[in-house]
């Protein structure tokens, strides 16, 4: 059919325009009139098929529908992944560091090869060949165990596939599209991305200090931090389940909730001394130190090298 010239197909059809299969079948063979069977004949008004720009009414390019087109949809939808981050509840570094895997700004070790600061883009945790963003949060067996338990198993593999704004804006915007247990899951969402962060660069850094911590529970004992903190707080929680029967379930052996500790004058002629210490794991050294007030806040003793330690053995709760 391709040999044949236009004003020739013109006369392969009939006066009613339709082919003209008796003449037709004389000159073509049978897997030709099969595949011209499925094609309109020509008709007068037609005209030869062209590409054409969908955004115009005339088909015809422009940088103006060019510009509308990208500004509908990627710049849109952009806006709307910004606008959920704004609005998450947790920790503002870990809103900033959901803004930064938005961005996808992160130094993975794929990123820092490409920024030349170094030479292996090896992921530490699994020996995978390529650590990306991609690996880290959801590619990684540490990963992937960690999301396991938590995902629906009819909504995994779209968890798994979509790009990383669409996956935060999803995973913060809706508590019950991908989640098993909805309560609170963008705090508890944000807390796995941060304790899956922590975690690999403990291995990277610091790997003869790495803290054994599981993930899982890590991130737990994050979610668990924040929920209180909303508790104190006094905020609502819309389009969430009752926040009493979220801190009464544990997670493992993790503390559901924690009170916030605050400094009270003692009674008059008493004195109240509040001491904290450090020690470093590498070389076994430890330091301490203390703070003595009355009743009228007045500080009697500041930072005691020598005096902390016998005193720390004398019972407070005795008399004199």
């Amino acid at each position: 059919m391709a040999d044949i010239a236009p004003c020739n197909v013109a006369a392969m059809v009939d006066e009613f325009g339709n082919w003209d299969w008796p003449r037709l079948q004389s000159l073509l063979p049978q897997s030709v009139l099969l595949h011209l069977s499925a094609t309109k004949p020509p008709r007068p008004g037609f005209t030869g098929d062209f590409p054409g720009w969908a955004r115009s009414h005339d088909r015809t390019f422009s940088v103006r529908t060019a510009y509308e087109a990208l500004r509908d949809s990627s710049v849109q939808s952009a806006n709307a992944v910004w606008k959920v981050i704004a609005g998450f509840r947790g920790l503002q570094r870990i809103k900033i560091f959901i803004w930064l895997l938005a961005k996808e700004n992160l130094l993975c070790n794929a990123e820092r090869v490409r920024r030349h600061l170094s030479n292996c883009s090896r992921c530490e945790a699994c020996g995978a060949a390529l650590e990306s963003i991609y690996h880290i949060f959801r590619g990684c067996p540490i990963a992937v165990a960690v999301w396991k338990g938590l995902i629906k198993r009819d909504k995994w593999v779209e968890f798994m596939s979509l790009d990383t704004m669409e996956w935060i804006r999803g995973n913060l915007s809706s508590n019950s599209s991908f989640a098993v247990d909805s309560v609170d899951w963008d705090l508890r969402f944000g807390a796995i991305l941060w304790s899956l962060w922590i975690r690999r660069n403990a291995m990277i850094f610091d790997p003869e200090n790495l803290d054994m911590f599981a993930v899982s529970d890590r991130s737990i004992w994050l979610w668990k931090d924040m929920q209180s903190a909303y508790v104190l707080e006094g905020q609502d929680r819309p389009n969430h389940a009752s926040r009493a029967d979220s801190l009464q379930s544990s997670r493992g052996s993790l503390q559901s909730s924690r009170a916030v500790a605050r400094w009270v004058l003692p009674p008059r002629d008493w004195c109240k001394m509040n001491v904290d210490g450090a020690r470093d794991h590498r070389t076994g050294l430890a330091a301490c130190g203390g703070l003595i007030r009355d009743h009228e806040e007045f500080r009697i003793f500041v930072d005691p090298p020598s005096f902390i330690t016998s005193l720390l053995q004398v019972d407070c709760r005795a008399d004199g």
